[in-house]
C-alpha cells in the first residue's frame, strides 16, 4: 500500500507554508510522547520544506528517534524553565506548537517571540489559565479539561486538532502515520538477552516458555507512591489485609499493597504461563522488595520450590520494547507501558480506575492494538476479584 501524499493536506493559506523552522513542545511523559508520534510524523511529512524540532522531556525524547531532531530537557534540573525559554528564543522558530498544557511551557512559548503560537484552550474549565492564554497563544484550539466531560476523541487524534488549526487538514484515521517504535536487530537481540538473564535461563529456552509481563508501578495501589518516596511504612487501612506478627518478620510494607499482583502471578503460573514482573528503573527498589516477598510466600506455600520471582528493568526505551516483543502479552495499569506495548503491537490487558472511566477509555486506551480492559472498581475492591478479572482477560487474548 503506497503512502499518502501528505503535502497535499497543507492548505494554501496555512501559516506553515513559509515556515522554515517549526518547534513542537512535547514536555510530557512517555505515554503522551508516544501518542504524539502520528501527529508529529504527519507534520514532518506534510511540511517537508521545514526543519521540525521536537522540544522533549528526557523521559519522552527517545520516542522521537528517527522521526525528528530533538532538544532534550530534564524538568527536574535547576533553571530548567529559563533554559527552555532561552532555547525557544534562540531557535528563531517561525511557528511553535505546544502539545503540552503545562503552564511553564505555555509561558516559554509566549516568550519565544514566534509569530505563530498554537496550543489548547481549556475555556471555562480553567478560566484563569484561559485568560493568560489569550495573549500567550494566537492560535487556540478549544478543549475542555473538565474530567467529567467525554469529548469523544483519542489523545492521538487530539494532537491533530492543533495541526488542523494551522491549516493542515486532518486525514482519516486510517491514513494517520504509524504509531510504532522501530526496533533494530541489535535491540531485539539485547531484549532477548536481558529477558533470559532476568529469568535465569538460556536464550534458546525463551521460545518454549509462554512468557508474559506484568508491569508494576505506583498505580497498582494509591499508597505505594508515598511509600516509595518516603521509605516509611504506609498506613495500612482495613481495605488491605493486615499481616500477622509472624508474617511481619518476613514481609515488607509493600506486600499487602500488591496482593492483586501476587495473586495474578500465581494464577498465571498455574495456568501454564511464565510471568515476569517489569518496572521502571526508579521503581526497581520497591519492586525487588515485593518480588522477594512473593518468592518467600511461594516457598511457604510449597517447600519444594526454590524459584526466585523474576524482575526485568531497563532504562533504555528500546530495550524495554524489545523485551515486550518477546512476550505473549502485557498486563499493566493505564500508563506509559501500555502505550509502549501498543507501539510494538503486543496484545495487552490494561486496567483503568472506575472514576471518569468513559472519558479515560476514549482518550487513553492503547491505540490500535489487541487490548482487554479491566475496570478497577474502587479502592475497596478485593484483591481476589481484581486478580481473577485480570487473569480471565489474559486468557481471552492468549488462551
Amino acid at each position: 500500500m503506497s503512502e499518502p501524499n501528505y503535502s497535499s493536506y497543507l492548505e494554501a493559506n496555512s501559516p506553515l507554508i513559509k515556515a522554515k523552522k517549526i518547534a513542537v513542545v512535547v514536555l510530557d511523559g512517555l505515554g503522551d510522547s508516544i501518542l504524539s508520534l502520528p501527529a508529529i510524523r504527519f507534520l514532518v511529512r506534510a511540511c517537508s520544506q521545514s526543519e521540525i524540532v521536537v522540544i522533549a522531556s528526557s523521559l519522552g525524547a527517545p520516542v522521537f528517534t528517527g522521526t525528528a531532531q530533538t532538544i532534550v530537557f530534564n524538568p527536574k534540573e535547576p533553571d530548567f524553565k529559563a533554559k527552555l525559554t532561552e532555547a525557544l528564543r534562540k531557535g528563531h522558530f517561525d511557528a511553535v506548537l505546544c502539545f503540552t498544557e503545562k503552564g511553564y511551557a505555555l509561558s516559554a512559548v509566549y516568550q519565544s517571540g514566534s509569530p505563530v503560537r498554537c496550543g489548547f484552550f481549556p475555556g471555562w474549565s480553567q478560566p484563569l489559565k484561559s485568560l493568560a492564554l489569550l495573549w500567550q497563544l494566537n492560535y487556540r484550539v478549544p478543549f475542555s479539561n473538565n474530567p467529567h466531560i467525554d469529548q469523544k476523541i483519542h489523545q492521538t487524534a487530539r494532537f491533530f486538532l492543533l495541526l488542523e488549526k494551522l491549516g493542515l487538514k486532518t486525514p482519516a484515521e486510517k491514513n494517520f502515520p504509524e504509531l510504532t517504535l522501530e526496533l533494530s536487530t541489535e535491540q531485539l537481540a539485547q531484549g532477548r538477552q536481558a529477558l533470559a538473564q532476568a529469568l535465569g535461563i538460556a536464550e534458546s529456552e525463551l521460545k518454549s516458555r509462554r512468557l508474559c509481563a506484568i508491569q508494576l508501578m505506583p498505580r497498582w495501589h494509591k499508597e505505594i507512591s508515598d511509600l516509595a518516596k518516603n521509605g516509611t511504612r504506609p498506613n495500612i487501612s482495613s481495605e488491605t489485609p493486615s499481616q500477622t506478627a509472624d508474617q511481619d518478620k518476613h514481609f515488607s510494607p509493600y506486600w499487602p499493597l500488591l496482593q492483586s499482583a501476587a495473586l495474578l502471578y500465581k494464577k498465571l503460573r498455574q495456568g501454564g504461563y511464565t510471568p515476569i514482573f517489569s518496572c521502571a528503573p526508579n521503581d526497581r527498589v520497591w519492586v525487588d522488595t515485593f518480588a522477594q516477598d512473593l518468592s518467600h510466600n511461594l516457598r511457604e506455600e510449597n517447600s519444594d520450590t526454590e524459584d526466585t520471582v523474576p524482575v526485568f528493568s531497563d532504562g533504555d526505551l528500546y530495550i524495554f520494547a524489545s523485551f515486550l516483543k518477546n512476550c505473549l502479552f502485557l498486563v499493566t495499569p493505564d500508563g506509559g507501558s501500555a502505550h509502549v506495548s501498543a507501539a510494538v503491537k503486543l496484545p495487552e490487558v490494561v486496567f483503568f480506575p472506575a472514576d471518569n472511566l468513559e472519558r479515560n477509555l476514549t482518550r487513553w486506551k492503547p491505540w490500535r492494538t489487541t487490548c482487554e480492559v479491566v475496570v478497577k472498581q474502587d479502592k475497596n475492591q478485593d484483591d481476589e476479584t481484581l486478580s481473577q478479572n485480570l487473569y480471565e482477560a489474559c486468557k481471552k487474548i492468549c488462551p
